[in-house]
């Protein structure tokens, strides 16, 4: 099996990400693999590589010859800077995990804690993302649009939260909604009777803080457990959370995971 690791070579937490993987590969006896600059692909049984934003020609080498792909992201519960996400095929809610079903053995060792109580709340949350990102630059996300639908099922008031990335600073706030007073997203969460979000990872946020979710796209990783319509905006539902939390502990591996072979030794079984 070739398989190709790529990194843009002037993105430290890449190389460093890509090169660790490469060590967990040969523990598992892949001794000629080696870090690839990501703008120089090659057809590969399998090519890894970090985001989206600058994969595009692995993607499309690996699609002309009908050869899968694994992505490398941040994490998605707790410190999204040390975990990495890997999944095939796609970004968040979209990417094969290979984590169906999964025992909750991981959870239970990084996480246990993490999740709150249900609770009712006195507003809607209406999260911002950065439009210009991988997972939702191609839906024309437009806010206003959307906090109009969300007044139309509820007169709970409607506080909406930007997203904190410099590129966001100049969002308005929608009409009708109000900017979210509190300072950190916990707090704001903590007030809320659900979160509206497209696919953030505020709505892993929201899960953990005992704050239903309605989501509107399926990139969403929590979209197994949301809602994802406005229906029941003023009488949200509370889902058994206990699959969800054992298969997203299966979606994010430690830099120690990486490079002691134990991602590969899960993520190989796609391919037995």
């Amino acid at each position: 099996m070739k398989i190709n690791v790529y990194a843009m070579m002037q993105m430290s937490h890449q190389v460093e990400r890509a090169t660790s993987f490469c060590r967990g590969l040969k523990v598992h006896g892949h001794n000629d693999v080696v870090v690839v600059p990501n703008n120089i692909p090659t057809p590969c049984d399998l090519a890894v590589f970090w985001g989206m934003h600058h994969s595009q020609p692995i993607r499309t080498t690996q699609e002309k010859f009908k050869k899968p792909w694994l992505m490398m992201e941040r994490g998605y519960v707790g410190d999204r800077f040390h975990w990495t996400s890997m999944g095939y095929g796609g970004l968040n809610g979209y990417a094969d995990f290979v984590n169906a079903d999964s025992p909750s053995d991981r959870w239970d060792e990084f996480y246990d804690g993490y999740m709150k109580p249900w609770h009712d709340g006195e507003y809607v949350l209406l999260t911002g993302q950065v439009l210009q990102d991988a997972s939702i630059k191609h839906l024309g996300v437009n806010y206003q649009n959307i906090a109009n639908e969300i007044r139309k099922h509820t007169d709970l008031p409607i506080h909406f939260r930007k997203h904190p990335h410099k590129l966001c600073a100049g969002m308005e706030t929608p009409t009708g909604c109000i900017t979210s007073p509190d300072d950190t997203l916990e707090e704001a969460l903590a007030g809320a009777k659900v979160c509206v979000t497209v696919n953030s990872n505020s709505g892993v946020d929201a899960i953990l803080a005992g704050t239903p979710v309605i989501n509107l796209n399926e990139g969403s990783m929590v979209w197994d457990i949301a809602q994802h319509d406005y229906n029941l905006i003023n009488k949200q539902p509370h889902p058994s959370r206990d699959q969800w939390k054992n298969d997203i502990a299966y979606t994010q591996w430690s830099p120690e995971d990486i490079e002691n072979g134990k991602v590969w030794e899960h993520l190989k079984k796609k391919f037995e």
